[in-house]
């Protein structure tokens, strides 16, 4: 099925179900719950259709703290949107304040400020997204290392990287020790700061322009 036509294609043979996938065209994930819940439909249904979709290899799942997320490739999400109508940039957003925004998950950066730093680095090849976790390239290393944060730092025995779904943005950010490294070299750095009594991070105006050195992109005002 020719990417330009799969949405056409699934609109005319499942009519009636082709509302569950409207939310996953932001290119983010979802529980069936919700799917169901936005399409005003029954859970069986809902998951009848979806599993259709994985078998395709349209739909793909990941999991998360006992749940099951349902998401689009990106390129797929993007088809979507399109043949939906919807605005040119969907994922056009005001920066939510607060949890949502930047704070710690376990000992890594997770929110919004997370999310996109993890898609950055991704971008730049500095890591290599695979299906639960990434690699770290060459360039990634060396890039790394000018941080102070070795190879040779971490245990063979424990996850180096975790792709980890991220509960308000609803995509990846980087876990594992790397996460938890990168976090720390950036407080110690006085890059970031937590915010005193909460699970909050604020990034510092030196934090902000050293990363966009690094990534070549403003966390707070993305292009």
């Amino acid at each position: 099925m020719k990417v330009d036509n799969v949405w056409s294609d699934i609109k005319d043979a499942h009519l009636g179900s082709f509302d569950i996938l409207s939310p996953l065209r932001d290119g983010r994930a979802y529980t069936l719950i919700e799917l169901s819940n936005a399409a005003n439909t029954n859970r069986d249904y809902t998951h009848k259709f979806l599993d259709k979709l994985i078998r395709a290899g349209i739909l793909h799942t990941r999991r998360n703290r006992k749940r099951t997320y349902y998401y689009l490739e990106n390129e797929l999400a993007a088809e979507l949107a399109i043949f939906l109508k919807l605005p040119e940039d969907v994922n056009e957003k005001t920066l939510p304040d607060g949890m949502k925004f930047c704070r710690h998950c376990y000992r890594h950066l997770a929110g919004y400020v997370g999310v996109k730093l993890t898609e950055a680095l991704v971008n730049r090849r500095f890591l290599i997204g695979q299906e639960v976790d990434y690699v770290v390239t060459e360039r990634g290393w060396k890039m790394l290392s000018e941080l102070g944060i070795k190879q040779s730092d971490f245990d063979d025995t424990k996850p180096l990287t975790k792709q980890c779904l991220d509960f308000s943005e609803r995509k990846s950010h980087l876990g594992g020790q790397l996460g938890d490294a990168l976090l720390d070299r950036m407080l110690t750095r006085e890059w970031m700061v937590h915010v005193q009594d909460s699970r909050l991070i604020r990034m510092t105006d030196k934090g902000r322009e050293e990363l966009q050195m690094i990534i070549g992109e403003d966390l707070f005002h993305p292009g």
